[in-house]
């Protein structure tokens, strides 16, 4: 388990998100490594940036020590925390998945791209919010099998595609979607034995049920 930093640590390894960052896309990257606390978030947090490799967790913590993984952020994504989330007791903090590379940004002199650019600013923002809000709705459904679906089918819109990989391991999809390994492992298997999709290892083929 990693170790949270003292906020005068992570003040000091962020000390240039506190400060005027670079604007233009590409000229202001750190390098995190796999398991590194990227950031620790607290009431004054202020920070943005845009991945250009890796997986990051948004993980909250109780007085328990207890973990739970609130959200994810791959290549292209914008991690965005301007109002992060602040419980008494409890701890809130950005967790590099694997070897990672962030792109620091200022979203209020951030670079103009095209309207249907993947980096326009406002493409980004809509994306951000999309994965929030359908996360929030899978978590709100009664059964894991529908939950599942609804992520799987999420993420065919996400890709373009029937056929994709899951970003994340099972053990760590069981998190993200309030459930235990085995609960989800049974469901999976279900929904393959009823023809509603083929999972192989990560890679899951989603079959139209109409069809």
């Amino acid at each position: 388990m990693n170790k949270i930093p003292s906020q005068a640590h992570a003040d000091s390894r962020f000390k240039t998100v506190q400060n005027p960052y670079q604007s233009t896309i590409g000229t202001n990257i750190k390098l995190f490594k796999k398991g590194e606390i990227i950031l620790l978030t607290t009431p004054t947090t202020n920070f943005s940036g845009l991945i250009n490799k890796g997986l990051v967790y948004l993980i909250g913590e109780n007085e328990s020590s207890e973990r739970g993984i609130i959200d994810y952020f791959e290549k292209g994504d914008l991690l965005y925390q301007q109002a992060p989330l602040t419980l008494p007791d409890n701890t809130f903090f950005l967790l590099a998945k694997t070897e990672c590379a962030i792109n620091l940004v200022n979203l209020q002199s951030f670079p103009q791209f095209p309207s249907n650019s993947e980096h326009n600013l406002m493409n980004l923002l809509r994306k951000f919010e999309k994965k929030s809000s359908t996360h929030l709705y899978i978590l709100q459904q009664r059964t894991l099998r529908r939950k599942l679906l609804l992520y799987f089918t999420y993420l065919k819109q996400l890709t373009g595609t029937n056929i994709f990989t899951v970003p994340l391991c099972y053990t760590d999809l069981a998190d993200y979607l309030s459930a235990d390994r085995s609960s989800l492992m049974r469901a999976l298997q279900k929904l393959n034995s009823e023809g509603l999709l083929k999972s192989h290892k990560r890679t899951i083929e989603l079959f139209d049920p109409s069809k």
